[in-house]
């Protein structure tokens, strides 16, 4: 099964410094990730519990899916990593997503990648439905995040 890769960049108006601080805890974050319902912290690792709004595909019939995610996160130097695999409506699904945290000229740059493998959501909603939805909770979680990262700016 063929994975889907998402990537960009992104500034916040926080030091690189204070931004890897916010990152090596997600917890506080963790109210930015869109869909997340509940999220337990064992270590290194979460488990939690997802219920993402699909509307936007167009399936007349399911509006919402949900599941379950184990997550295994990593901050070394300037870079995260996340590792996760669980179920999401039934069907497997595993990602990596990666970021990288760059103070250039004052300015903090946030370069990020993620690979997705949808397992069988991709077979029964079609690959371009799932990465529009996908793109569509990932602005939304970058939004929420440059919110808190660029103190008294709207963005």
């Amino acid at each position: 099964m063929e994975n889907s890769t998402f990537n960009g960049t992104f500034t916040v108006g926080i030091s690189a410094e204070k931004c890897l601080s916010m990152f090596s805890d997600p917890m506080p974050l963790s109210k930015c990730i869109w869909g997340l319902e509940s999220i337990e912290r064992d270590g290194a690792d979460f488990s939690c519990h997802v219920r993402f709004d699909i509307s936007d595909a167009g399936v007349s019939y399911l509006s919402t899916i949900s599941g379950k995610l184990k997550i295994h996160y990593t901050v070394e130097g300037n870079s995260l990593n996340l590792q996760g695999q669980g179920r999401v409506a039934g069907s497997k699904l595993t990602f990596t997503l990666n970021l990288m945290v760059v103070e250039k000229s004052g300015i903090t740059e946030i370069s990020w990648n993620g690979s997705f493998d949808f397992g069988l959501l991709i077979r029964s909603m079609g690959k371009d439905k799932i990465e529009k939805v996908s793109r569509s909770n990932i602005d939304k979680t970058i939004s929420c995040i440059k919110e808190k990262m660029n103190p008294g700016l709207k963005n």
